[in-house]
């Protein structure tokens, strides 16, 4: 049974966190200064991990552009994601799927009050 820890925390990526795990990683580009390093750490076994960009449609709705696809990421394994973010409005999405098989779609922001990297179920 599931308890209260979610099955995904983000974090910025420090290779000091790392700890030797294995990690699937991707990248929108060249890395340079404006690249944010960012680090996803699964509690469990999890599937189908999809990583986004969300964009919004004439209408304000959520778009949500797949960047990069996985079946699988160990509970002692991360996923690195070398990705930029052009100003406030920027936002990044992660989906998977748990061993319970229930599936958890997460917006990815930073926030513009003190840089926090926010990790928001939806």
């Amino acid at each position: 049974l599931r308890t209260d820890t979610p099955p995904l925390t983000a974090w910025y990526a420090e290779s000091d966190k790392l700890g030797g795990r294995r990690y699937e990683s991707y990248s929108d580009g060249p890395i340079d200064i404006s690249t944010v390093a960012l680090a996803f750490y699964p509690s469990e076994d999890l599937r189908d991990i999809r990583f986004y960009i969300i964009d919004y449609g004439e209408g304000g709705e959520e778009v949500w552009t797949e960047l990069h696809a996985f079946d699988s990421l160990k509970a002692d394994s991360a996923f690195l994601a070398a990705v930029k973010f052009y100003g406030d409005l920027t936002l990044y999405g992660i989906s998977c799927t748990d061993i319970e098989g229930v599936s958890h779609r997460y917006l990815v922001s930073i926030s513009g009050r003190n840089n926090a990297l926010l990790l928001t179920e939806r």
